[in-house]
């Protein structure tokens, strides 16, 4: 045998050792690793260790690993012209519906414009006509209605005031009972602060009736400073 030829042989024995580990090496990767003793013979005629035949099957899982990564890429990159062409559509359609509020919505903004300025107008008018009114039995009356409603808010408002002094003091009463010192200290807080709301609740029948004698005299304004809108 010549030097050329064992070196052919020499070449072609570790091109089998190499294909011999990378076989091993998927095997184990796929969960259908022979037996122990098969391994070690594999290894040692490849002049592999365990380290390498561990590394192998690691760097193995990550390429498998990556080319699944493209494969769903690619997958995925398929459906772009769809995707592309669903937005496009909807896009498509935003654009029509935009239109189409813009060819109602315009006219109708121009309309409330001039419906704001006419109502703007109309208040000042109604202002004009309001103090430049020399009907004497319109003003005496709006006068009498006027000074008797601003009375009764007056009157009111004080009462309003009272009442709610009222409540406050007594539910701080029956907040204090809860903290006293003894059952006879809070009892008497009870006792004030009960008093106290019971109080309070009396102003709620002028209350009421004062505010049904101010919707009526506000009533009553209102009739007469439409009747002095007449020129």
């Amino acid at each position: 045998m010549n030097w050329s030829t064992l070196i052919e042989r020499i070449r072609g024995k570790k091109r089998e050792f190499q294909m011999d580990f990378h076989a091993l090496v998927r095997l184990v990767a796929d969960d259908k690793a022979p037996e122990p003793d098969v391994i070690a013979r594999a290894l040692q005629d490849a002049g592999k260790s365990v380290e390498d035949l561990q590394k192998g099957v690691e760097l193995l899982q990550k390429r498998r690993q990556w080319r699944q990564a493209i494969a769903q890429a690619e997958a995925l990159e398929a459906e772009r012209p769809g995707i592309q062409k669903q937005i496009t559509a909807a896009n498509r359609e935003l654009e029509l519906a935009k239109e189409r509020h813009d060819e109602i919505v315009c006219p109708l903004d121009g309309k409330l414009h001039l419906i704001k300025q006419a109502v703007s107008e109309a208040g000042e008018a109604r202002r004009h006509l309001w103090d430049t009114c020399s009907h004497p039995e319109l003003l005496d009356a709006m006068a009498d209605v006027s000074s008797e409603r601003d009375a009764l808010a007056k009157q009111r408002h004080q009462l309003q005031c009272e009442r709610d002094e009222l409540k406050r003091r007594g539910q701080a009463a029956l907040e204090e009972s809860a903290h006293a010192r003894s059952e006879a200290e809070a009892k008497a807080s009870r006792n004030q602060g009960q008093n106290q709301l019971a109080r309070a609740k009396q102003y709620e029948p002028e209350l009421t009736r004062l505010a049904k004698k101010l919707a009526t005299l506000e009533q009553r304004e209102q009739e007469i400073q439409q009747r002095m809108l007449e020129p």
